[in-house]
């Protein structure tokens, strides 16, 4: 099947934006034949954001303002699998995969993702919540209303598990692998659930969100 057909043929899949530092001319050309599909190029964008982001984001907090650094540091500060679980390399690189998407969804965030041979995706996000069962609970909830299983799927979450319940909410959903940065003071119940329900757990050692 060509490109052109590929292309054409995916009724089912709605893409509203497609994100790319270029495109080929033929590439282009293609796409352009979606309707309602908008086509950004890039460049050298990223290669440039450290120079963009120099200065400080500034938000109003109640009268006041906050100043805060953008993040250019890496994603995951250590790899510690806390659990008796071990996880695949296919999937380290999809938490991994899943970590990046919570840094840049509104905290609290928890985002499924699957993989194939295809690639690694995105299935389900949740963010904006102040309970970490709510939040995937919602990712759970975005996930089927677009017709994805998520089973088999892992799981990132920029916020620590205060509780085992929004771990068990995860595996409920069909996770078998939770990456988030620990540091709760009921970490050692987080992990003990864990091993209870065969779910590989990983502590990053860093949150990723921001104000």
């Amino acid at each position: 099947m060509s490109l052109q057909d590929y292309i054409l043929n995916q009724k089912k899949i709605f893409v509203e934006v497609l994100l790319a530092p270029a495109y080929e001319e033929g590439a282009s050309k293609i796409l352009k034949s979606k309707k309602n599909m908008r086509i950004l190029e890039f460049g050298d964008f990223l290669i440039k954001r450290k120079s963009i982001y120099k200065n400080p984001e500034i938000r109003s907090v109640l009268g006041g303002v906050l100043f805060q650094d953008y993040d250019f540091g890496p994603i995951i500060k250590e790899w510690k699998v806390v659990s008796e679980r071990k996880i695949s390399i296919d999937e380290k690189k999809a938490l991994i995969f899943s970590y990046i998407i919570c840094k840049y969804a509104k905290s609290n965030s928890a985002v499924f993702v699957k993989w194939d041979h295809d690639g690694i995706y995105t299935i389900g996000i949740g963010a904006g919540q102040q309970s970490r069962v709510h939040v995937v609970n919602l990712a759970h909830q975005k996930a089927l209303e677009f017709g994805h299983d998520l089973s088999g799927s892992v799981m990132g979450t920029d916020s620590f598990f205060p509780f085992p319940d929004g771990l068990e909410a995860a595996v409920k959903a069909g996770a078998i692998a939770i990456i988030n940065p620990g540091g709760s003071i009921r970490d050692n119940e987080v992990i003990k659930k864990a091993d209870e329900l065969n779910c590989g757990l990983v502590f990053c050692g860093k949150r990723v969100f921001r104000h």
